[in-house]
């Protein structure tokens, strides 16, 4: 159904968490994390990546168990297709939403930033954000609200940096 992997940073266990926790489409809804000041950031990039706003997909588990669903988003008139997906792990409706739901956020048109701030404890700083984290980035009337996907933390003499791969509608 999708999903992101990482290591617990104090205990031994592996997290698995949706690559989606919430979908864009209702992020303008969804409670954030936390806020990130802007003058928390040493380097912003930003780069924009057309998609498409679908409303409705296919997904079958094939011929062998397998189930057949047509989802759409709620409330959408069900008109916008996105390709139809075919995965032979999609025997169930719990999978099968899952998956309708990935395939359409993964076409939705994101802005994609990569973020560098130092790694500090708040209220200093934002701490070390993980992947899935929502948050609100605060910068005046030019804030967004993005989902991190990747970090990177790097150790040096007299400073530690985390970099973040953030993806935001």
């Amino acid at each position: 159904a999708g999903g992101l992997g990482y290591a617990d940073t104090t205990e031994n266990v592996l997290h698995a968490v949706p690559k989606w926790p919430v979908a864009p489409w209702h992020w303008a809804t969804a409670v954030p994390a936390q806020s990130l000041p802007s003058s928390y950031t040493l380097t912003e990039q930003r780069k924009v990546e057309t998609g498409a706003e679908y409303d409705c997909i296919v997904v079958s588990g094939g011929v062998n168990n397998g189930i057949c669903v047509l989802a759409t988003r709620d409330g959408m008139p069900g008109i916008y297709p996105a390709n139809a997906v075919v995965d032979s792990l999609i025997t169930d409706l719990a999978p099968a939403t899952a998956r309708a739901t990935q395939e359409i956020a993964d076409a939705w048109p994101m802005k994609h930033y990569q973020l560098s701030l130092p790694l500090q404890a708040t209220p200093d700083g934002a701490g070390l954000l993980m992947p899935g984290t929502i948050f609100d980035f605060v910068d005046g009337a030019d804030g967004w609200r993005g989902l991190v996907t990747g970090v990177t933390v790097t150790a040096g003499r007299n400073s530690i940096v985390q970099d973040l791969e953030v993806i935001a509608p």
